[in-house]
C-alpha cells in the first residue's frame, strides 16, 4: 500500500491549482548591470538611445518619401514616353497614309495613261483600217497622175515614139481612161507587179506606190 507521505507527494506534483506563495519564500536572482553589458556608460546613455532612433525614422522616412518620388517621377515620365510614343506613331501614319496616296494616285495615273495609249493606239489602228482603202485609191490616182505628166514631158516633141508600159492591171486600167496616155502610140503589158513602169531610150520610170501601200496597210494591222 502507497505510504502517507507518498500519497502527499503525489498530490502535490498533481495539483495544479494556483495557490499564492507568501513574499518572503520568493528569491530573485538577477546579474549585475554591468556584468550583463547593460551599464549606462558615455556611449550608450539614454539621450543618445532615443536620438539613434529619431534619426533611423527620419532615414526611414525619407527613404519612403524618396520612392515616393521615385515613382511619381517615374509615372510622369512613363506618361511622357506615352504621350511622346503616341504622337510618334500619329506622325508615321499620317506619312504612311500620304504615302500609300500618293503611290495610289501615281499609280492610277499611270495606268489611265497606259490605258488612255491603248485606247489612241486602238483608235488609230482602227481608223487606219477603214481610212486605208480610201488612201490607196487617192494614192493611186495620184501616181497615174505623176505618171502620165512624166511620160509627156518624155515624148513632148517626139510624136510617134512606140511606148511600152508595164505595170498590175488595176492601174494600167486608171492610165487608159486618161486621154493623154491614149494619144500616144502606147503599148500598155499586164505584169506581175505592183509599179508602173516606162523605158524610153537611156531613161526609166517606174513608180514607188508599193512600197506607200505597204506601209499603210502595216499601220493599218
Amino acid at each position: 500500500m502507497m505510504s502517507s507521505s507518498a500519497r502527499s507527494l503525489a498530490n502535490i506534483l498533481t495539483d495544479f491549482t494556483p495557490k499564492r506563495v507568501p513574499d518572503e519564500r520568493i528569491a530573485v536572482f538577477t546579474l549585475p548591470r554591468e556584468t550583463a553589458g547593460f551599464a549606462a556608460t558615455d556611449d550608450h546613455r539614454p539621450d543618445d538611445i532615443v536620438e539613434q532612433i529619431d534619426h533611423e525614422a527620419n532615414v526611414k522616412e525619407a527613404f519612403e518619401a524618396g520612392r515616393e518620388a521615385g515613382r511619381a517621377e517615374a509615372a510622369a515620365l512613363f506618361e511622357a514616353e506615352k504621350v511622346r510614343l503616341g504622337r510618334e506613331f500619329e506622325t508615321q501614319l499620317a506619312s504612311a497614309e500620304t504615302l500609300f496616296l500618293e503611290q495610289t494616285a501615281n499609280r492610277l495615273a499611270e495606268q489611265m495613261e497606259q490605258g488612255l495609249s491603248r485606247v489612241a493606239e486602238d483608235m488609230a489602228a482602227r481608223a487606219a483600217q477603214v481610212l486605208a482603202p480610201l488612201v490607196e485609191d487617192h494614192l493611186r490616182g495620184q501616181i497615174v497622175e505623176v505618171f502620165s505628166d512624166e511620160v509627156m514631158r518624155l515624148v513632148r516633141g517626139r510624136e510617134g515614139l512606140a511606148l511600152e508600159v508595164r505595170g498590175p492591171a488595176h492601174l494600167l486600167v486608171a492610165l487608159r481612161k486618161r486621154d493623154d496616155m491614149m494619144a500616144l502610140n502606147c503599148k500598155f503589158v499586164e505584169e506581175d507587179q505592183a509599179e508602173l513602169s516606162l523605158n524610153l531610150d537611156e531613161v526609166a520610170i517606174e513608180t514607188r506606190l508599193g512600197r506607200l501601200l505597204e506601209t499603210i496597210r502595216r499601220a493599218g494591222t
